[in-house]
């Protein structure tokens, strides 16, 4: 069965409206404990009561006292009123957390100084071989510091809070009787929360990190986007594209820049210039990386450093004509003699290296191929860094540019050997600075024309699927055609060969658009990864197990 299918060309919006889990709908486990000191390990359990809450309404409630087997310190027994004779017969530790962790299930653990209550909770759990839940925890003593301030209560003590907010119980040091203070107390916090944008599920996480309120307001931008995986843009008041990013799971992700897990400021900056957040969800994770650079490339926006590195990636080749030379371009040559795609600083090291290796010459003239009578040579000559060309004819740089060009072409066996050649020759000598920069460049020569052999077999190898683990029990279908992703589909079931051809179906069908250097190492960096696999489709749409 096909869940979506999505056309590389246009997005397509999902059919339904996924915001999470609002607060009112979450279930709360709001529990307390009575101990018989403050450190788990040296101190035990007496009593744990819990209440299990959503919406308002309690739906259930878990108390009972622990026999843990040790004594009652007498300030405990005073404050409390649990005596030893009244944990004789009790349920051991190990019994009662099985029941708790049962208790609790998937909700969310509230309590109030929280890191006691599931400190003591969670080494139980592991003292008796029980694994403790990845629950949410949430403290509601941090909740209370957040949105009620010291001038209007003196402390936040659950007594305190109680009384504050009129709670039904008064809390007495037994455990059930606090549990019911606090839940009283966790909905008044949540009312005043609620205003500054806390109102789901995942808002909790951060709902007492110090985020401006200006800045905090704003993640209720992310509140229509999919949590599936897309790309997103931030758009200023303008309506300009501020910065585009890409996600497994959109919403989660645009949420975070109004988090305070958001320290760059530059993206505090950008957070406080958007209006609106707009996603473009995909099929599949794939899509989403090809979706975020094309939005890059077409938008420009300020705040993507990618948006500079997409425009700056160039090729080395030799010039046409006679008497070449190496030269630097922003486009991929037509000719398959080319390194690259490179970064400026890659280039520079690459053309650089190259002309110290081969004496091939660097003047940016045109030469003819008869050098002109009277014609004067440039210094290198006189350094014998360069046959000169250009004043007569030199059956060195002949063979000098057929080298590079060998290199340029794929083949670096003989620059290899003569680079290492050099190496061993220098360290010999001691030389180690010259001997590590001959090291360094035979690495970047080589990298760089590793990938230029990867991206020209990927152009090549004309239409691969792409199959990897989508959302769920999904498979996530990718058609690439000479380097250009051209549609995505989630599949589900066993047999995938009709899904395959519904992809066929659905191809954007500009095959013969080049695609970004940008986009074609990402494929190619997809092709490469252990949990992907690739499939040739041929013209009449059959399959090969051709893997990559």
């Amino acid at each position: 069965m096909i869940l979506a299918a999505h056309d590389s060309a246009q997005g397509v919006q999902a059919t339904f409206d996924d915001f999470g889990e609002p607060l009112h709908q979450t279930t709360f486990v709001v529990v307390d404990l009575e101990t018989t000191g403050s450190k788990p390990g040296s101190a035990a359990i007496t009593e744990i009561g819990a209440v299990k809450v959503r919406g308002g309404e309690v739906i259930g409630e878990f108390q009972t006292l622990v026999d843990a087997g040790l004594d009652i310190p007498p300030f405990i027994r005073h404050l409390t009123g649990i005596t030893p004779d009244m944990l004789v017969g009790q349920p051991g530790p190990g019994e009662v957390i099985a029941s708790f962790i049962e208790f609790l299930g998937d909700a969310v653990i509230v309590a109030h100084n929280a890191p006691f209550d599931v400190g003591f909770l969670r080494h139980c759990a592991t003292e008796h071989g029980y694994p403790w839940p990845r629950s949410l925890v949430v403290d509601t003593v941090k909740l209370a510091r957040a949105v009620v301030p010291k001038g209007e209560v003196p402390n936040h003590k659950l007594s305190t809070l109680a009384q504050h907010f009129g709670a039904r119980v008064t809390p007495d040091h037994r455990a059930l009787s606090d549990a019911r203070a606090t839940v009283d107390v966790l909905h008044a916090l949540l009312e005043r929360h609620a205003a500054r944008g806390v109102l789901y599920r995942d808002d909790l996480r951060t709902a007492c990190d110090p985020i401006p309120e200006d800045v905090r307001r704003r993640h209720t931008l992310a509140d229509n986007l999919t949590r599936g995986p897309g790309a997103y843009m931030f758009v200023g008041s303008d309506n300009r594209v501020l910065y585009v990013g890409k996600s497994t799971n959109v919403r989660t992700r645009v949420r975070s820049y109004f988090t305070a897990a958001e320290k760059r400021a530059r993206m505090q900056e950008m957070t406080r210039l958007t209006v609106r957040v707009t996603d473009v969800p995909c099929a599949t994770a794939l899509e989403a990386e090809v979706r975020e650079l094309r939005l890059i490339e077409q938008h420009s926006p300020p705040y993507n450093r990618r948006s500079k590195r997409q425009r700056s990636r160039s090729w080395i080749s030799l010039s046409p004509g006679p008497n070449p030379r190496l030269v630097t371009r922003r486009r991929s040559p037509a000719s398959d003699a080319a390194i690259g795609p490179l970064t400026t600083k890659q280039s520079s090291i690459v053309k650089e290296f190259l002309e110290f290796v081969y004496p091939i010459r660097t003047c940016t003239k045109t030469l003819p191929a008869t050098p002109r009578p009277g014609a004067t040579a440039c210094v290198r000559l006189d350094m014998q860094q360069c046959p000169g060309p250009c004043v007569a004819y030199s059956p060195d740089h002949e063979d000098a540019v057929a080298r590079v060009g060998s290199v340029l072409a794929g083949d670096v066996t003989e620059f290899v050997h003569r680079c290492t050649t050099r190496m061993r020759e220098l360290s010999a000598a001691q030389r180690y600075e010259a001997a590590a920069y001959v090291r360094d460049g035979i690495d970047a020569v080589t990298h760089g024309v590793e990938t230029a052999l990867r991206l020209r077999d990927l152009r090549r190898r004309g239409a691969l699927v792409l199959i990897s683990r989508g959302a769920g029990d999904a498979t996530a279908l990718d058609l690439i055609v000479r380097g250009r992703h051209c549609a995505s589909m989630l599949a589900t079931g066993p047999h995938i060969e009709p899904a395959i051809s519904a992809l066929l179906a659905t191809a954007d069908r500009g095959y013969d658009q080049d695609s970004s250097a940008e986009e074609q190492l990402v494929i190619a960096a997809w092709i490469d990864r252990a949990d992907v696999d690739v499939r040739q489709v041929h013209a009449d749409d059959s399959l090969s197990p051709h893997r990559g």
